[in-house]
C-alpha cells in the first residue's frame, strides 16, 4: 500500500474525506496536528493560483488556520485569507495594518511578489 493509499484510508475512517471525486487529485491536506482535514480543489473552491501555491508550503485548513506572521490561530475574526495562496494574516498584523478587511480580492505580500499583474487582487488595491 502507498503512502496516498495510506493517507486516504486513515482520512476516510477519522470522516475527514467523504468526496466522491477521483482520489488521484486530491490536495490540500492539512498538516497542523490539531485536526488535519484534506480535500479536492475543487471542493474546496481553490483558484488556479491557490491550488499551486498549497503545494508549496505547509497549508492549513480552515479549522486550524493561524496567521504566518504571528503564529497564533487568536483573534480568528481578524484573520484575513489571501485569494491566491490561502494563508491567513492577522489584520493587525500586516505592516501598515489594516483596520477593515478589504472589499473584493486580497493578495498578500508573497502572492504580489509572485504573481504581479496576475495576483488575484490585481487593480482591486493599491
Amino acid at each position: 500500500m502507498n503512502e496516498l493509499s495510506v493517507v486516504l484510508s486513515a482520512a476516510a475512517n477519522w470522516g475527514l474525506w467523504d468526496c466522491a471525486v477521483a482520489p488521484d487529485i486530491l490536495l490540500g491536506l492539512c498538516l497542523d496536528t490539531k485536526l488535519g482535514q484534506l480535500g479536492h480543489p475543487t471542493c474546496l473552491q481553490f483558484t488556479l493560483n491557490m491550488t499551486e501555491a498549497v503545494k508549496t508550503y505547509k497549508w492549513q485548513c480552515i479549522e486550524c488556520k493561524s496567521c504566518i506572521l504571528c503564529g497564533t490561530s487568536e483573534n480568528d475574526d481578524q484573520l484575513l485569507f489571501c485569494d491566491d495562496c490561502d494563508r491567513g494574516y492577522h489584520m493587525y498584523c500586516l505592516n501598515p495594518p489594516v483596520a477593515e478587511p478589504p472589499e473584493g480580492s486580497w493578495s498578500c505580500h508573497l502572492c504580489w511578489e509572485l504573481l504581479k499583474e496576475k495576483a488575484s487582487a490585481f487593480g482591486c488595491q493599491a
